[in-house]
């Protein structure tokens, strides 16, 4: 498997929304107020693309297969100013879970979103993201007491932030 970190492209739109709605329904963690329902689910490559957002894919390019991806934007709610980033929507399929790939592709937005002028970076995630959850841990996340911003998501059991 040769695999590849880039950003998102049209043509990656369809595979990256049904591996995100296909995790969620496999943690029983759909319904409003869920990334689910997120409207940029769409058409990512739109809703992801500035300077100061980015959403990346992970690509066995052997097969054109998109593998999972992530990105970030400003927070919701917050000023350019604050400097602050949410991650968002990153989603790998199962067979390529606890392959280090999350850590390569959240390295890789790190660096974009400090590039970008982002002081700080900010994530909400699900108690039933284990494998998640201890990604962002590894990589220096702290959870905070209560949520940043206005992300209109209501089924998060942990929100986290890093100062990048």
């Amino acid at each position: 498997m040769k695999i590849k970190v880039r950003a998102i492209e049209e043509s990656d739109n369809l595979q990256m929304k049904e591996i995100i709605i296909s995790s969620l329904e496999q943690l029983d963690i759909i319904g409003g107020g869920c990334t689910s329902e997120d409207k940029e689910l769409n058409d990512l490559s739109s809703s992801f693309s500035g300077d100061d957002k980015k959403y990346c894919v992970v690509v066995d390019e052997e097969r054109d297969e998109v593998l999972g991806g992530g990105g970030f934007a400003r927070l919701k709610g917050t000023s350019d100013s604050e400097a602050i980033c949410e991650f968002q929507k990153f989603y790998f399929t199962e067979k390529i879970q606890g392959k280090g790939l999350g850590k390569k592709l959240l390295s890789c937005l790190v660096d974009r979103a400090k590039n970008a002028g982002y002081k700080v970076a900010y994530l909400e995630t699900h108690h039933k993201m284990e494998k998640a959850i201890k990604l962002y841990e590894k990589y220096g996340f702290k959870y905070l007491e209560k949520p940043m911003g206005n992300t209109g998501h209501h089924h998060r059991s942990f929100c986290m932030c890093k100062c990048l």
